[in-house]
């Protein structure tokens, strides 16, 4: 298909991809002090690579995909003294990426999950006995906005951006929860 986008002409691709899905690794905590580590799936559902000529440079082919897709993510982070929280989400997800050879991408995705904290050491009174409970913590269902970026770096795609999760029945109300995340994605 060829149409023409303020005077410059634009070829659209609508094949998928080559690359149906990937796997991504890296950090993940709370904001600094609460060092943990996600692991996630990416499958692409749709993809259409857009071509046309560079607004400043006439002579010069800009390639954009824009894909459409799935994510699941597993992780977990370590609060030093005070809890272990873990969680595991799937979303929906749009990338937009440039297709050259510092290729650069952007990525946001809307997600839902499940969270739970494990606490330290725990007591409970019950009828004048003192005993410890068996995994200490609570569960939390949360929904969840991701936004990362990345460029490539020689082969590799690296990732960085944030998280941010809304802990809803947080003893009586919600806690916004901020990450942040840095990876690369595997082939």
């Amino acid at each position: 298909m060829l149409g023409t986008l303020l005077g410059h002409a634009v070829e659209i691709d609508d094949s998928t991809s080559t690359k149906k899905y990937q796997f991504t690794v890296g950090y993940f905590g709370s904001m600094l002090t609460s060092p943990g580590i996600a692991g996630g799936y990416e499958r692409v559902l749709k993809s259409k690579i857009k071509s046309r000529n560079s607004f400043f440079n006439s002579e010069k082919k800009v390639q954009i995909e824009k894909l459409l897709g799935l994510e699941a993510n597993v992780g977990f982070y370590w609060v030093p003294t005070v809890h272990v929280g873990s969680f595991l989400s799937s979303g929906i997800a749009y990338e937009k990426r440039k297709t050259k050879k510092k290729s650069k991408f952007q990525r946001v995705s809307l997600q839902a999950g499940l969270f739970r904290s494990f606490l330290p050491k725990t007591f409970n009174v019950e009828d004048d006995e003192i005993k410890r409970v068996f995994l200490p913590g609570r569960f939390h269902f949360f929904p969840a906005i991701r936004y990362t970026r990345g460029t490539l770096v020689g082969d590799i795609p690296i990732y960085w951006g944030a998280n941010l999760m809304i802990l809803s029945n947080y003893n009586t109300a919600i806690n916004p929860l901020l990450n942040l995340e840095i990876g690369v994605k595997i082939k």
